[in-house]
This record gives structure tokens, C-alpha cells and sequence, in this order.
């Protein structure tokens, strides 16, 4: 059985006064519990928002959604990296089904909105088939490929079988698509691309194409050379509104490619001055933490505080004893232990560091690693410039550091944990504020200086 996260993704368009449209549907072979549903932010394709639902046993879920406005629905699997989209329109239900195993030519729709999604379903088939030809496309494949799904919308409109938003909706979806697979080949330079559609369009920010079409028309161009000269131009070129939900965009593009990629870091610091939005600033920043990560690893050095210690008997006590007369911070992780090196990134260790800098207080990490990853342990450490007593434990030894904090030995505790020595030597917080909590935790370490 696996565990399989479906994500759903809502780019809206206002359609206000209606009522919750409904979203129903059946899953075969499908394993999850959960879908998660991605709502966009201010009208857009940018999925900043989670909505969970409940799958039952049978693997059928029923919902209405919280959404006053009709739009895409997008399902994407990580595991097959497969990509589906459905529409939504409020006061309307849509029901399908599908079979997991078999995402996208299995889904059969219902209900009053499956002319609609029938339409959208060939369309992205079609279109994942051609991008994936590796003969290419001509100007004339592109537009004839365009024409067609325009007399197809169009034909559908005309016998009352989609609403007109949609069918507007989607003839920017198709030319934006089109375009950019013609650039991406090189088949339309970005002048011609350029010319087709509007590149300023807040009609088409409901597309998710719309994004992708921008992004390679820039990168095409070349007119810059750096990231800021980049965001400058396109300030110029592109309205208020498209600018802000863009530049979210394409930081966080930019930054799943070279974490060596530091600019990054001015452009990221500038888009949050232009636009002080929390929403997006956490959206565009969800790989920019590898790049802060390496930033700040090049410019620490390792310095002579630093001590590495591979399975040692030493105890909880005899560490305490040695390091008596501090304030101990016990940070208790492992390289297998994801939100502990979360717990690691620069922007929670670097306040640390520098809120215990020039007083008595010290931290101590503690691995309980088996020694198969002990050289893994170690580089990992230096890597994340753990300047501090860095200790794998042996078994026996690490398994007596729950009994030291309370915890039963036989059960063992989880990770991370974090436990406070004061300077006498005293257990004073077996179950310490975590270095994400920051000034919380910072005012529990001052209560012992």
C-alpha cells in the first residue's frame, strides 16, 4: 500500500452570489486517506492554500468548497508525476471516477459540469502527447493545433453545452500552451509569440500556462544579466497585479535549479519590498531554503568550537559534568530525521548563533546514528556548521538519555527533542521550545543565565 498525496489545484475566475460548488468522486486503487485541495491566491495559478478532505474506506469523497467563483481544479500525483484538471463552477456538481493506476485516460465524468471537463481532459492528453514528440513542432503543427481546439470550444459553446467562461477561459489557456511549446522548440521566436497573444493579461493569470508562457518568453529574450535587471525590465512590461503573482512564480522556479544561485536571495529580499504579502513570500520561498542553506554554509566557517565525537560512552551526565558552569542546550537528532535538519536551516541557527554569542550557554547535539552512517554523520555536521560538541552516542548510552529526561527507556522517545541544563547541572526543561520557535525559546534559555 502506498501513501499517496493528491493535490488539488483551484485557478479561479469571480463569478460572486453563487453557491459552494461540489466536488464527488470515487478512486480506484487508490490507498490515501486524504486529498489535499490547492486553492490559488488573489484570482491566480499560484497554489497557496491547502484544503484537506477526507477519503473514506470505500475511497470516495464528497465535499462542497469553500469557493464563490468558478475555476480550475488540478490533481497532481507525485509519485507518477501525473497532472489532471477539472472545472468547477459554484452552485454545480461534478463527479468522476478513475481508476489510480491509470490517471489519465481512466477518469469518466458526470454530472452537469462533464461536457466541460471532458473537453479539458482531451485537451491536456493531447497536448502531454505532442509536448513529448521529440520530432517537434512546426508553426503549422502549433496553429493547427490552436484552430482546432478553438472550433472545438467554440462548437461546444454554441449547443449550450459549457458556459461562456469557460470557453474564454480556455482559448487563452490554448494559445498560451501552444506558444510556449513553439518557443521551447524554438519554432516561434519570443517576437512572434509575443505578437499572438497580450504578455500583460490578467484575464489569463487563471491559467496555469499563462505562467509558463512568461517565464520562457523572459529566459528566451536573454535581455539581461542578472536577476534584478531581469525584474526590472518585466516591471516595466507587465501590470501591478501580473507583476506580483509572476515574480512569486519565478522565484520559486528559479530557485529548484542551482542552489549556488545566490541573487536569488536580492531578488527574493526585493520582491518582498515591492510586495509585502506573507502568502505569497512563503509560497515563492519553498526552495530558496537550500540556496540560504548553502549561503550561509560558505560564508561560516568551521570554527575551533566545533568537536566531533563518534560512539562515545560518554553520558548524558558525564557531558553535563564536562561542560558544567553553562547553560546546555541539548538539540537530539539524526540524518535520517528530516525535521530535525529542518530544524538546522539557517534562518532558525543563524538567530541562535547569534543570540548565544558572548554568553554562557552552549549546544550540545546529540546523534543517536548507528555507525553504518557514521562518516555521513559527520560531514553532514561540518556541512551545517554545527560549531559546537557534536556527539554520536552508543546505543546503550543514548537509550539511557530517555530515562535522563524522564522518558521510559524501554519506549524511547521521539525526535527532535530538546532538553535545558542549567549551570548547576540541573534537568530544568526536558522537553525545550525548538529553535523554529525563536524568541520563545530564547526567553527560556535567559531564565538560566
Amino acid at each position: 500500500m502506498r501513501n499517496v498525496a493528491l493535490i488539488l489545484t483551484l485557478l479561479t475566475q469571480p463569478l460572486l452570489g453563487q453557491n459552494k460548488p461540489r466536488l464527488s468522486g470515487s478512486l480506484e486503487n487508490f490507498y490515501g486517506s486524504y486529498l489535499y485541495i490547492d486553492t490559488p491566491y488573489k484570482n491566480g495559478a499560484i497554489e497557496a492554500n491547502q484544503i484537506k478532505l477526507d477519503i473514506d474506506e470505500e475511497a470516495r469523497f464528497s465535499e462542497s468548497i469553500e469557493l464563490k467563483e468558478s475555476g480550475f481544479v488540478g490533481m497532481f500525483d507525485s509519485g507518477t508525476n501525473v497532472y489532471l484538471r477539472f472545472w468547477l463552477e459554484p452552485g454545480k456538481t461534478l463527479g468522476f471516477e478513475m481508476d489510480w493506476n491509470n490517471l489519465s485516460t481512466s477518469v469518466k465524468f458526470k454530472d452537469e459540469l462533464a461536457p466541460a471537463n471532458r473537453i479539458v481532459n482531451q485537451f491536456d492528453l493531447n497536448r502531454n502527447k505532442q509536448s513529448q514528440n521529440s520530432e517537434g513542432l512546426t508553426k503549422t503543427n502549433i496553429i493547427e493545433f490552436i484552430e482546432a481546439e478553438e472550433s472545438k470550444l467554440r462548437m461546444a459553446h454554441q449547443e449550450g453545452n459549457i458556459s461562456k467562461d469557460f470557453m474564454d477561459l480556455m482559448l487563452l489557456d490554448s494559445k498560451y500552451f501552444w506558444l510556449n511549446q513553439g518557443m521551447l522548440r524554438n519554432t516561434f521566436s519570443p517576437e512572434e509569440a509575443s505578437f499572438q497573444v497580450e504578455v500583460s493579461n490578467v484575464l489569463a493569470l487563471k491559467s496555469r500556462y499563462y505562467f509558463e508562457f512568461l517565464r520562457t518568453l523572459i529566459i528566451k529574450r536573454k535581455g539581461y544579466s542578472n536577476l534584478m535587471e531581469k525584474y526590472s525590465i518585466i516591471s516595466n512590461e507587465l501590470s501591478e497585479q501580473v507583476l506580483e503573482l509572476f515574480w512569486a512564480y519565478d522565484i520559486r522556479e528559479e530557485s529548484k535549479g542551482d542552489k549556488h544561485n545566490f541573487e536569488l536571495l536580492d531578488a527574493y529580499r526585493a520582491f518582498n519590498q515591492r510586495f509585502p504579502d506573507e502568502v505569497l513570500s512563503t509560497f515563492s520561498r519553498k526552495y530558496l531554503i537550500l540556496i540560504e542553506n548553502e549561503f550561509y554554509r560558505v560564508n561560516t566557517p568551521i570554527t575551533e568550537e566545533m568537536e566531533i565525537v563518534q560512539n562515545s560512552d560518554l553520558s548524558i551526565q558525564d557531558i553535563v559534568d564536562k561542560f558544567k558552569g553553562k547553560v546546555l542546550y541539548f538539540d537530539v537528532w539524526a540524518t535520517w530525521c528530516k525535521p530535525c535538519i529542518e530544524e538546522m536551516n539557517s534562518e532558525f541557527k543563524k538567530p541562535l548563533d547569534e543570540f548565544i554569542k558572548d554568553k554562557p550557554i552552549k549546544v550540545i547535539y546529540l546523534s543517536g546514528d548507528v555507525d553504518a552512517v557514521q562518516d555521513k554523520w559527520a560531514k553532514m555536521a561540518k556541512d551545517m556548521r554545527l560549531n559546537s560538541f557534536n556527539i554520536r552516542m552508543t546505543r546503550d548510552k543514548y537509550i539511557d538519555t530517555a530515562e535522563f529526561i524522564g522518558e521510559d527507556p524501554s519506549v524511547g522517545f521521539g525526535i527532535p527533542r530538546y532538553f535545558i541544563i542549567d549551570k548547576n547541572g540541573n534537568l530544568v526543561n526536558a522537553d525545550a521550545p525548538r529553535p523554529s520557535d525563536r524568541d520563545k525559546l530564547y526567553k527560556e534559555l535567559s531564565k538560566y543565565l
